[in-house]
């Protein structure tokens, strides 16, 4: 409860809680809200180690190119809220957050890296003309295979490492692995941020709002955000729609592999078990492109390869 006086009077207002701003509408409503640029301005240069204000790679200017939410994107759990913009230094960032692993993510995230790329150029245009392309996932669960809660992918030689191109580049910031260390670095902006992600009602993140003015910034627009009741409602349903997404796929996962093993058992064979398995991904599959889902989240929720859903498509399409 909060204490408001009026007219000499003590009015109790209730407590209102805090959005978390993991789940993807709230996220997208503070990081990429064009009224409020400095926010996202300070994460990107903490992401990219731009920090340097002195430095000509140092973000200055963001144009947020998709600040619009419209009602079918909400309704949809499995549209992805993401954040683009084009920035002051020419390249062309993609942000978005997972608070669950889907499944086959790795494979998602190069395949819309590449896309990023590929939906550039027009015909005849010069490849010269090409914009670096940087795609930033915030995860709330563990991916890559090492403690480092930060990791960067691009284009370098297997044997030793000389970097090829920069023009592809994957960022990975994994929430859980931060908050397991035992030390943190308080100089690191990214880490400042990555603490108001994973809980911004926390000790540290009062902390930070006096030394890091977009981070008090972010959390007043959380706090203004979170008191809208039309904002509440969508939220609370955003979040309803990302929990039947998760159930919805744990369920046909479970179906499928229940169908294989069955078929398998039939059939008496390993082989046989290994068919009716696939069988039974490649029926999901066919529902879920009926359905009208992207060739690209078919893939990832039935752990088939892209191609095989794009041949899938084409069948059902003749």
């Amino acid at each position: 409860m909060s204490i408001k006086k009026n007219n000499n009077e003590t009015k109790l207002e209730p407590y209102v809680a805090l959005m978390d701003p993991k789940v993807d509408y709230a996220f997208k409503q503070t990081f990429g809200n064009p009224k409020h640029p400095n926010i996202l301005i300070s994460f990107l240069n903490g992401v990219l180690g731009y920090t340097n204000k002195d430095d000509s790679e140092h973000i200055s200017k963001v144009v947020i190119e998709n600040p619009q939410l419209d009602k079918t994107m909400l309704e949809d759990k499995y549209c992805i809220l993401d954040v683009r913009a084009t920035l002051n230094t020419n390249e062309v960032i993609n942000i978005e957050i997972q608070i669950k692993n889907p499944g086959s993510m790795i494979n998602r995230l190069l395949y819309y890296l590449s896309k990023m790329l590929s939906n550039q150029l027009c015909k005849k245009e010069s490849y010269n003309n090409l914009k670096r392309c940087v795609s930033i996932s915030v995860l709330n669960f563990d991916l890559i295979k090492n403690n480092r809660f930060h990791n960067i992918f691009n284009f370098r030689n297997k044997d030793d490492s000389e970097l090829l191109s920069d023009l592809l580049e994957l960022h990975t910031v994994e929430l859980p692995k931060l908050i397991r260390q035992k030390k943190l670095d308080t100089n690191d902006l990214l880490v400042d941020w990555a603490l108001f992600l994973s809980n911004p009602e926390s000790d540290n993140v009062k902390v930070l709002q006096e030394r890091v003015p977009e981070i008090k910034e972010a959390m007043e627009v959380l706090e203004m955000l979170s008191h809208n009741k039309e904002a509440r409602v969508i939220y609370e349903k955003r979040q309803q729609a990302l929990r039947d997404k998760l159930s919805a796929l744990n369920h046909e996962r479970e179906e499928g592999r229940q169908e294989g093993r069955q078929e398998g058992r039939q059939e008496g064979r390993q082989e046989g078990r290994q068919e009716g398995e696939h069988n039974a991904q490649q029926k999901i599959a066919i529902k879920m492109l009926v359905r009208g889902n992207d060739i690209a989240d078919v893939a990832e929720y039935t752990e088939l390869s892209l191609e095989e859903v794009k041949k899938l498509q084409r069948k059902i399409s003749h």
